[in-house]
């Protein structure tokens, strides 16, 4: 495992913002103002339209005539997230790399705060923050930090049915940032990963230094029927387990890291009871939250 020291940052980081768009023009003109409106100014963002049929390349290419710092965009066919990420990625030049979704949206303080939130712990491998679902409910709960590679590491098999306490712990995709030359070690995502290819991230990026999260609410991650988990095409059972864990074990595999994320239900039935009053309590949650 490659764990090096993390360089300082240069007192003002260059920071490149990714947002990746499919057909969400009811809210990717507010996601891209959000990132417009950042107290931050050092900034390039790179937008990936995948497809759209729905007008969104026509907003964004308006909101990027007026933009107050380096821009561009890239229109291609639809190939899902991962594709689109890759091919922002391939052009990003920042210090540090956030991403965002068309359809969530930022405050304004949330790169200069999550700035100052990592110099306090540079070497981490994974950055994020609290994000509320657009209902103020806040979507991390609990907020976690912590080496989460090394509590993979201790147990082998991570049970993901059961060991919501280490695989429950990331913020959505529009949550999260880390320092690119991380992520250099990450990508490429695989293509296959359609949707959800922050779990890929976050996993991988893990593997280099601890989690860190900071608490505060520094942006919205919209909570709609049109959110990928909430399809039945890229439901946990159907897509994650074989998809997405799948992607990510292989990875470690290639990586030669003796970690294996699993989904065994009926494991309920030899864990502590600690454990299963915590994994009932969370599904309770869930299905009255």
């Amino acid at each position: 495992m490659n764990r090096s020291t993390m360089p300082a940052l240069p007192g003002t980081p260059l920071v490149s913002v990714i947002l990746t768009s499919y057909n969400y023009v009811r809210f990717v003109g507010q996601a891209l103002d959000s990132v417009f409106n950042q107290t931050h100014r050092n900034c390039e963002l790179i937008v990936v339209d995948d497809g759209s049929s729905d007008g969104s390349p026509e907003v964004i290419r308006g909101r990027l005539a007026a933009a107050p710092f380096p821009a561009q965009a890239i229109y291609q066919e639809n190939r899902g997230q991962a594709a689109a990420m890759n091919a922002a990625f391939a052009r990003a030049e920042g210090d540090m790399v956030a991403f965002l979704d068309s359809d969530d949206h930022w405050a304004p303080t949330k790169l200069e705060e999550m700035l100052s939130f990592i110099k306090g712990q540079p070497d981490g491998g994974v950055y994020q923050h609290q994000v509320e679902d657009g209902r103020s409910h806040a979507v991390l709960d609990p907020v976690c930090s912590g080496d989460y590679f090394q509590k993979w590491l201790h147990l082998g098999e991570v049970n993901t049915a059961i060991r919501h306490d280490l695989f429950l712990v990331f913020a959505p995709t529009s949550g999260l940032m880390f320092r690119k030359s991380v992520l250099d070690q990450v990508f490429p995502v695989p293509d296959q990963l359609l949707a959800c290819p922050d779990t890929f991230l976050v996993f991988l990026a893990c593997r280099l230094g601890p989690l860190y999260s900071n608490p505060r609410t520094l942006g919205v991650w919209r909570s709609h029927d049109s959110n990928a988990g909430r399809q039945n095409r890229f439901g946990y059972k159907n897509y994650g387990v074989p998809v997405v864990l799948g992607a990510i074990n292989d990875r470690f595999r290639e990586l030669g890291e003796p970690v294996r994320l699993t989904y065994r239900p009926a494991a309920v039935l030899w864990e502590p009871l600690r454990l299963v009053r915590e994994a009932l309590a969370r599904r309770r949650k869930k299905r009255t939250g």
